[in-house]
């Protein structure tokens, strides 16, 4: 499609949107960005919940490294691009999201012109974050809306952030759930070799409740 659409002249009649993990930029051995240059109405959203480790720890197969280039280039490369992230919140990024946020807009990796397209996590229903502790889920809370402040020239990122802890203080603690979701990570740190406490040390207490 995208070949025919440049081969007719026909580029500034159509909207591409694409939602990409930024793992690979090329489909069938060609370059996309060579094409997406072509294109004035382009919307990419990219599907990150975190950076660094804990983005390798999140989604398994991430090399951070490589996504953040990815997104520089697409910068550089395809500057008229709507470029946003399409998070979702859950027992395993919820604490350090915020900062993941200020990542990318200090970055320049996404504007605070535009905003997320946001998602809570319901399944497995285990890492859903409103099943928290309330003193966590009261600390997040406060954490949230002061984000919804920090970005409130943007009503939409404010917005996003204010549904998040709209949704934390609505919650309500489960110890089973959170016993689910210890069980759930020690059978994957176990075969993984590694353990989600040193990567989300926050959940440190969380666990520590939840074996109370």
């Amino acid at each position: 499609c995208l070949e025919y659409w440049i081969e007719n002249q026909l580029t500034d009649q159509v909207e591409l949107t694409y939602t990409t993990n930024f793992s690979v930029l090329k489909y069938k051995n060609k370059d996309l960005l060579g094409y997406w240059k072509q294109f004035p109405n382009l919307k990419i959203w990219a599907s990150l919940d975190a950076k660094g480790q804990h983005a390798e720890f999140i989604r398994k197969g991430t090399e951070w490294p490589l996504i953040e280039q990815n997104l520089r280039d697409i910068k550089e490369s395809v500057p008229h691009a709507q470029l946003q992230i399409t998070p979702t919140i859950s027992m395993w990024n919820v604490h350090a999201f915020p900062r993941f946020f200020d990542y990318l807009i200090d970055n320049g990796l996404i504007s605070r012109d535009t905003s997320p397209r946001w998602n809570l996590a319901t399944n497995p229903w285990f890492a859903n974050i409103q099943i928290l502790p309330d003193r966590d889920r009261k600390t997040l809370e406060k954490l949230y809306l002061k984000y919804r402040d920090k970005y409130s020239d943007n009503i939409d990122i404010s917005n996003g952030f204010k549904m998040i802890a709209y949704a934390l203080s609505t919650g309500r603690e489960n110890k089973g759930g959170i016993q689910e979701f210890i069980k759930y990570n020690d059978e994957l740190d176990e075969w993984r070799k590694e353990k989600l406490i040193d990567i989300i040390p926050e959940m440190k207490k969380v666990y520590a409740w939840a074996k109370s």
